[in-house]
């Protein structure tokens, strides 16, 4: 069993996946996990030296349900980054409490979108 330690203090980790990808990927009808969704799955409530670890997955530009139209052009043209952006930030501001430590993951669009984040932090 696993004890938390003292301290408030927490992990906020943020996994954005690259263009059309999605954590109900399949291929073939099995199962078809990106690295992003693999590493969003790995991460334990709790780490081995009892840090509370909170977690957020978001699917990549034209990998979200919202219609076939807005797929193509998410990710022909990345329609939808910003909103991306802004919905990871929007978590983060949410459970960030001082003295949390984030970590910012993400393939492809994704990797712009949390390089965007980590931006927007650092100002």
């Amino acid at each position: 069993m696993l004890i938390l330690k003292e301290s408030n203090v927490k992990r906020l980790i943020v996994c954005c996946d690259g263009t059309w990808n999605s954590a109900e990927q399949e291929d073939n009808g099995v199962s078809a996990p990106t690295n992003v969704v693999k590493i969003y799955n790995a991460i334990a409530d709790v780490d081995s030296e009892g840090v509370r670890q909170e977690k957020y997955y978001h699917p990549g530009v034209g990998g979200e349900d919202i219609g076939p139209v807005d797929a193509v052009l998410g990710g022909a043209v990345g329609l939808g980054l910003g909103r991306h952006i802004r919905s990871a930030y929007h978590w983060l501001g949410s459970n960030y409490e001082e003295g949390d430590e984030i970590y910012l993951f993400g393939f492809s669009r994704g990797a712009f979108t949390v390089r965007s984040l980590g931006g927007m932090l650092s100002r």
